[in-house]
């Protein structure tokens, strides 16, 4: 659940219940739940700071832990950047999804959907956990009044994004992700005609 466990209580014929509260406002559109077999691991990077958790299938705990160590290490990136707002929810979990998820991740507070397709033993998909981690900030703490203005959420999280990842790795990397968001970029203007709203950072939704 993408808030905190209050507590685990008994309940009628044996059944448990758990409850689940969040102290901090969000849009209704971040609440997220998941629901499987899934075990939970904490990540330790030898940095301090807030607790970091991977929910994973029990057969990809070890490959998510070994993939993610850095987990504890680039929140404190993204918070250091973004100073004094410092992280907000007292706590970060990824979940890894099953293969059929199709999405790279999706940044719930306290929930943050991540594919399978991260683990590839390369620590190479760092950089969407930044994302993710960017996103708590702009698109969880400060939300978009409609989804016109979602350039709030998604420019300034590709902006926080390529700067942490440049201190993390390198001023190369983070250049060539510009580089080839960029050309993504123009390959999608070729589709559709120049004068679609879609175009400009207020994009016009009403049909």
């Amino acid at each position: 659940m993408s808030a905190n466990t209050t507590g685990v209580y008994q309940a009628f014929y044996g059944n448990l219940k758990t409850c689940f509260y969040n102290s901090v406002p969000m849009a209704n559109y971040l609440m997220a739940a998941v629901v499987g077999n899934f075990v939970e691991t904490n990540v330790d990077s030898g940095t301090g700071g807030y607790p970091t958790t991977i929910l994973s299938e029990p057969g990809l705990a070890t490959a998510a832990l070994a993939e993610f160590y850095n987990l504890q290490l680039l929140v404190n990136a993204v918070e250091s950047f973004l100073a004094p707002v410092w992280y907000p929810f007292g706590f970060y979990r990824i979940v890894i999804m099953p293969p059929v998820y199709a999405m790279g991740g999706m940044a719930n507070p306290c929930l943050a959907y991540t594919s399978a397709t991260t683990i590839t033993g390369t620590q190479s998909q760092e950089f969407v956990l930044v994302r993710n981690i960017a996103q708590m900030w702009v698109g969880a703490l400060v939300t978009q009044n409609n989804w016109e203005d979602m350039w709030i959420n998604e420019g300034l999280t590709t902006y926080i994004e390529r700067f942490v990842m440049s201190s993390i790795d390198s001023l190369s990397y983070s250049q060539r992700e510009a580089w080839v968001g960029n050309y993504t970029l123009w390959q999608q203007t070729q589709m559709t005609s120049r004068s679609d709203t879609f175009y400009s950072l207020h994009p016009v939704l009403k049909g």
